[in-house]
């Protein structure tokens, strides 16, 4: 009796890494990698959304863009969108590893999706981060 179980225990444990799976993942005729910023989008569990606009003209970079009228024909207005852009993946960067999302996409990605995926909008924390 003893023996049957440890065997029945044992069972239950092995099988329980089969039965969990993660909680959504994005069709792949439907994965457009431009939309998403971190994470994978083929197994997650918490997704977020961002808006990126607003992400990076809250950064120094295209603050500085604005205040001295750098004409968008010019280098140093690509530099410094450039540099831009990277301050704002790095701050959803940081984000994703200070909290449990482990999917960060484009604002409205997720919800225009078939079927539709639920998510948190962390634009205003990942400004927070800049």
């Amino acid at each position: 009796m003893f023996g049957r179980k440890i065997g029945l225990a044992t069972a239950v444990l092995l099988l329980l890494p089969a039965l969990y799976v993660a909680g959504d993942s994005i069709p792949k005729d439907q994965i457009d990698a431009s939309q998403i910023y971190y994470g994978s989008p083929s197994s997650f569990d918490n997704a977020a959304e961002v808006d990126i606009e607003t992400v990076i003209a809250a950064t120094p970079e295209y603050k500085e863009i604005v205040k001295k009228k750098i004409d968008p024909g010019t280098g140093k207005y690509w530099i410094l969108q450039g540099e831009a852009s990277n301050r704002a993946l790095r701050a959803i960067s940081n984000v994703a590893a200070e909290t449990d999302y482990d999917l960060i996409a484009e604002q409205g990605y997720l919800e225009n999706l078939d079927p539709p995926i639920g998510c948190q909008d962390i634009t205003e924390l990942v400004v927070s981060k800049l």
